[in-house]
């Protein structure tokens, strides 16, 4: 397992912070964070692909690949 570039993780931790507060903003209507839910997964994907590792933070890549096909959403990968 290689180590993750800083670039990836503060890329990651702005797309975590950014959907927790879309979160705390819209408590009865999460699926209005569903942008900053792809950019978060999108990032983890990019963790497990580009820096070859695993992140306890992030789901499983299945997980992420269901939700993208459940959101009709590609991932840059697929595109």
């Amino acid at each position: 397992m290689r180590i993750v570039p800083q670039k990836v993780i503060r890329t990651y931790c702005t797309a975590a912070c950014s959907l927790q507060t879309c979160l705390s903003r819209n408590t009865f209507n999460p699926e209005k964070c569903d942008d900053y839910l792809r950019k978060l997964y999108q990032c983890c994907l990019d963790i497990q692909r580009d820096a070859n590792a695993q992140s306890t933070a992030c789901p499983a890549k299945p997980v992420i690949e269901h939700w993208f096909k459940t959101h009709n959403t590609e991932t840059q990968e697929q595109q």
